[in-house]
């Protein structure tokens, strides 16, 4: 077999034992996990309910490398014209809705329609998983490293207040719930009941789906009057500490430092925004003045990539005369 040969096989056995002795931990997390739960004030007749039905949950992870990212291939893989053209059908199936909540939240039904395409390809991609196994699960992973356990108890507490069922709470693989894919936290704070049958099903109900995220998005002080941001271009010789989101400046003062717009163009001449230059493939990568309801979507979707695919789909249903 050969020294390689001979190392790969007892890697492949060490591998084996580690996930095999991990499995066998699993209940002993439980146990003090249910402690734990029981310090942070979920009673215990839904502790007794809820934590035997908890199973470990192994997610099957595709290898990839942060080097393989670009948003060259990421934005066209995403924010695509059938992600559109299937928005701009389900704005017209459901326009009267999607007007009133625009009326109620002030926010655009394309950035509405936009998350919800990005987050769940408009309900296609289910979110299947026990949210409580889901949780555990990954904190059990991630022991080493103190894991956040505010989301589990945040569902156990659901549960406790009879918001939702155990069943009903369904996550994908990463613990986010239903088609927009919401934190716990997040879901609690502004799931929305758009049909008035004194439910915020975000899993399969489409109306409230639309009421919940556009009620997200105002809650983050979303402004209509604005859009989210554009692609500019920036000279070389800026300083790196005038780029992230920690800096906000005017689009005069971002002017006056080398920032232009896409097409060369001078930038807007207003001195009563602060936005931000953001470049997430770095220098030689898309470049963009971000602004505060480009903010207030990474709340929720938290990464560049998926924010500014979220963006560059709603500017093509913008396209499709849906704003």
């Amino acid at each position: 077999m050969g020294r390689i040969g001979h190392l790969c096989s007892w890697l492949m056995i060490s591998l084996c034992a580690v996930a095999h002795a991990n499995t066998a931990d699993f209940p002993a997390f439980l146990k003090k996990l249910q402690q734990q739960a029981r310090d942070a004030g979920i009673d215990e007749a839904t502790m007794s309910a809820q934590f035997p039905q908890i199973k470990l949950f192994r997610r099957a992870v595709a290898p990839s490398s942060d080097k393989e990212r670009s948003l060259e291939r990421y934005l066209p893989s995403e924010a695509t014209e059938q992600r559109a053209q299937a928005a701009k059908t389900l704005y017209l199936a459901h326009k009267r809705e999607f007007d009133a909540l625009a009326l109620k939240y002030q926010v655009q039904p394309r950035f509405v329609l936009a998350f919800w395409g990005i987050s769940s390809d408009y309900g296609e991609r289910e979110a299947s998983y026990s949210a409580l196994s889901v949780m555990a699960s990954l904190a059990f992973e991630s022991q080493l490293t103190t894991p956040d356990l505010s989301a589990f108890f945040a569902a156990l507490k659901l549960i406790e207040q009879h918001k939702n069922t155990a069943a009903e709470l369904l996550s994908d693989s990463n613990g986010l719930l239903g088609q927009p894919r919401l934190t716990v936290s997040a879901y609690d704070r502004c799931g929305t009941d758009g049909d008035g049958d004194g439910k915020a099903d975000i899993w399969g109900n489409a109306l409230d789906v639309f009421a919940t995220i556009a009620h997200c998005l105002s809650s983050q002080g979303w402004d209509d009057s604005q859009t989210w941001g554009r692609q500019v271009r920036a000279t070389s010789k800026l300083k790196s500490a005038l780029i992230g989101e920690q800096h906000r400046a005017s689009f005069v003062q971002w002017q006056a430092v080398g920032v232009r717009r896409y097409d060369g163009a001078a930038l807007p001449q207003r001195k009563d925004m602060q936005v931000s230059l953001i470049m997430p493939d770095g220098v030689n990568g898309r470049q963009y003045l971000i602004y505060d309801n480009y903010r207030a979507l990474k709340q929720f979707l938290h990464d560049d990539y998926r924010v500014l695919a979220l963006v560059h789909l709603s500017e093509k249903i913008k396209a499709l005369q849906i704003d």
